[in-house]
């Protein structure tokens, strides 16, 4: 109660000018409801502000790890909307059968927590969500997210923003946790107290119990509020750089078949800041929910290095570079984290494949499994061979064996001969020679043939891994010189 006995005013503990601009009244919201002392009091204050509990819902998630007192948690949360009239939701989480890989468990539960949040407001059709953080939640965050060498969007606060295409908000940012607990005495609302929050054994809690405490008593008695103001400055200056980059995001980058790209040439250009904040958001845009300063700060590696080309940047993400362009790629077959495998790389050199022969179906690039071998052509003769591509369209490749007209450089007048030649259609291999000095792999580097095409291309051959014709490249033909003087001519006819 407050000193005259009368319930506290709703607009104390609500910052409720964010409110009205960012949940009209009656719009659907999602209340995430723990049961602990700031959750009751966001729910009691909306409804309280609202004056109705019309589009109002609360989720519960059981983190299943307190056994009973969860189990009591949730009881007292349904019993507690069930009074207010509020439709209920529970949730469990994934259970935690060993210390997860790359984050820590505090982590963990919110990725989890954050999971139900996007599949119940989907199920009900809801774009808001409430969350109970407090000013002294800010506080904490902002230690916590600063001793671990955050970037600018951990160390911002604001009473918004996007989660899997949920919008939720912070209703309670600006309050501090003794006036939450004043508001609930008001009410003569009780709510549940849990006892890991006293626990050592969590980061959070070592800086709420610890680390704030010596800070007030040996620094500045106003600590939270002096952190608080910092992250509000912060997340101004986040939002403004946010809205560049996204504007640079629409700018350079584009969803393709393969993934999602950027333009490099316009990339590299940026402020270093700008680029780090861009990553984010191209990161995001690709599913990474939580990007990571090792991630961005590898993206800025490769696309400023003249030697790397791919990157694994996380379970099922990595990051490709050709001349004029980074690739994000997302594939349920990119499953390690770390450096990859060469099975991984060829997932993602076929899928950037399949996305070129749809942009340009004259170059047909197929997988051969084996090599399929023509037989003896004299020149005049010609052969036939239907080809299954990428994409699995047929292909007819007619193929024809001439004479060339032009003498090698080298070679002996008298040389050459008639056949026959025996010609073999297969892909790339090591060793391919377009004439006894020149590599093929050397003319397809030079002619800047981008490398995740190479393995794909159909080749004709001879025997002895001279390279007769590459397939809808026939600007290579005039790099193909043998002394027998024939030429192999292809034409491509779509089947069906």
């Amino acid at each position: 109660m407050t000193d005259r006995g009368r319930v506290m005013d709703p607009r104390r503990v609500l910052d409720s000018e964010s409110l009205a601009s960012g949940l009209k009244r009656g719009e659907k919201c999602l209340v995430c409801l723990s049961g602990g002392a700031d959750s009751v009091a966001l729910l009691r204050a909306l409804l309280e502000w609202r004056g109705s509990a019309r589009g109002l819902e609360a989720l519960h998630v059981n983190h299943l790890v307190r056994g009973a007192a969860a189990n009591a948690d949730a009881e007292f949360c349904r019993d507690l909307c069930e009074r207010l009239g509020v439709a209920f939701h529970v949730r469990e989480i994934t259970p935690l059968a060993r210390k997860p890989v790359g984050m820590t468990t505090e982590e963990y539960f919110r990725a989890q927590r954050h999971g139900r949040i996007i599949e119940v407001a989907a199920s009900r059709q809801i774009d808001k969500a409430a969350l109970g953080h407090t000013a002294d939640d800010l506080a904490e965050t902002f230690l916590m997210h600063l001793l671990r060498g955050s970037g600018l969007h951990g160390l911002s606060f604001a009473f918004s923003q996007d989660l899997g295409g949920v919008t939720v908000l912070r209703p309670l940012w600006q309050t501090p946790r003794h006036r939450v607990l004043n508001y609930l005495r008001s009410l003569g609302q009780t709510f549940r107290d849990d006892e890991s929050n006293a626990s050592l054994e969590f980061t959070r809690n070592r800086i709420r119990h610890r680390l704030i405490p010596m800070l007030e008593a040996e620094f500045n008695p106003s600590v939270r509020d002096a952190l608080r103001r910092a992250a509000n400055l912060i997340a101004l200056a986040e939002a403004d750089l946010r809205g560049r980059a996204r504007k640079a995001l629409r700018r350079l980058g584009r969803t393709t078949s393969a993934g999602w790209e950027m333009q490099l040439a316009g990339f590299v250009r940026l402020p270093r800041i700008l680029r780090m904040e861009l990553c984010a958001e191209w990161l995001k845009a690709a599913g990474a929910l939580s990007p990571s300063y090792r991630q961005i700060e590898a993206i800025l590696r490769v696309a400023g290095s003249d030697g790397a080309r791919s990157l694994h940047l996380s379970r099922g993400l990595m990051l490709v570079k050709e001349d004029e362009r980074l690739v994000l790629i997302r594939s349920d077959e990119l499953a390690d984290d770390g450096e990859g495998t060469e099975a991984e790389d060829r997932v993602v050199r076929e899928l950037l494949a399949r996305e070129s022969l749809a942009a340009n179906p004259d170059l047909p690039l197929a997988r051969m499994s084996a090599p399929v071998v023509l037989g003896k052509l004299r020149p005049g003769e010609s052969a036939h061979l239907d080809v299954e591509l990428l994409n699995g369209a047929r292909m007819r490749l007619n193929i024809r064996l001439g004479r060339d007209e032009e003498l090698p450089l080298g070679a002996d007048v008298a040389g050459g001969h008639a056949g026959p030649l025996t010609l073999v259609v297969r892909n790339r291999r090591p060793g391919d020679r377009v004439s006894a000095s020149v590599r093929l792999k050397s003319v397809l580097i030079n002619d800047r043939v981008p490398f995740f095409l190479r393995d794909f291309l159909i080749l004709v051959t001879d025997e002895a891994h001279g390279v007769r014709a590459v397939v809808g490249l026939p600007r290579l033909a005039a790099r193909i010189r043998h002394t027998d003087r024939l030429r192999v001519e292809v034409d491509c006819v779509p089947v069906g």
